[in-house]
């Protein structure tokens, strides 16, 4: 049988939970901040699951920048 694939839901997961501590030792605004950049890669979760990259931290990193530039893009106009 083919190996398993995980979810990009929780391959998301599996990432915010390695950077656990560094979140827990930001202020409060910036763990919010933190939270959000999560939030945007999850989003971003048809692109992640075509992906398949074997460090899954890409992928979720540029799913967050997208939608960075997206907002910085929307206020702009």
């Amino acid at each position: 049988m083919g190996k398993s694939i995980t979810p990009y839901s929780h391959v998301v997961d599996q990432v915010e939970a390695a950077f656990s501590d560094f979140r827990r030792a930001l202020t409060r605004a910036d763990q919010a901040r933190c939270d959000t950049l999560f939030n945007y890669a999850r989003r971003h979760t048809p692109g992640g699951v075509l992906q398949s990259d074997p460090d899954p931290f890409r992928t979720v990193l540029l799913g967050m920048l997208i939608e960075l530039m997206r907002r910085l893009d929307e206020e702009q106009r």
